[in-house]
């Protein structure tokens, strides 16, 4: 507290106890921090802990009001065919028809909840006009997987850009809607990305970037 409980230091052992001394510990006593029921504080500025610092006990995490992150990946992953190479700034390219690339999201909060994954995408240029010239478009889809290997998926989508202008541009395709619980001490979690093909293939589309949005209420440990 950044009060004095006392409003002025005792003189001997027969100074008064006045009513300003015990209304000052009335208006004040409230503002003190209760570490046996706990409550809600509202301070004016931030309180910093200083001197040796600040020890969570037991399990118990941090809590905070719940938010959404948004958090770039690493895009490391690897492919199962040859149709895909990894570029130095890790952007996959898609350099023939068929294989996929899979992906692992690697910064993800324990115990938040995904709620989207978001594959920045960019075809190569020389599409024909849409529908026409629309090759089978790309997808993506969402995997949580054991310890065990065994794979459960969260949810996909095919990309639904309209034009071939707008396809050979940087765009969004996106997961949404998802409401997984992360467990990180017991699933891993990977994004399979599936390339363009038929007819209308043209190769070297890449995989920009992936994100994701977790919803966090608590800080987690690492």
């Amino acid at each position: 507290m950044t009060f004095a409980l006392f409003g002025s230091a005792f003189a001997d052992d027969v100074s008064t106890i006045t009513a300003a001394f015990l209304n000052n510990i009335r208006t004040n006593f409230v503002n003190a921090l209760d570490g046996g029921a706990g409550g809600v504080y509202a301070p004016s500025s931030a309180i910093e802990i200083g001197g040796s610092g600040l020890k969570v006990g037991n399990s118990t995490r941090i809590a905070y009001n719940a938010r959404t992150l948004t958090r770039q990946q690493s895009m490391a992953g690897f492919s199962d065919s040859g149709n895909w190479t990894v570029r130095p700034n890790l952007v996959w390219r898609n350099t023939a028809t068929g294989g996929v690339v899979y992906i692992e999201l690697d910064d993800l909060a324990d115990n938040g909840e995904l709620q989207s994954v978001t594959l920045r995408w960019q075809g190569a240029s020389g599409h024909a006009a849409f529908p026409g010239g629309a090759p089978t478009m790309p997808a993506i889809e969402v995997f949580r997987i054991d310890e065990d290997g065994a794979a459960t998926s969260l949810g996909s989508t095919t990309d639904a850009t309209g034009t071939a202008g707008d396809y050979e541009n940087p765009h969004d395709i996106t997961v949404g809607s998802l409401t997984e619980t992360l467990d990180l001490s017991l699933y891993r979690y990977v994004v399979e990305v599936d390339g363009e093909t038929g007819a209308n293939f043209i190769a070297n589309a890449e995989a920009l970037g992936l994100s994701c949005v977790v919803e966090v209420s608590e800080q987690p440990e690492y």
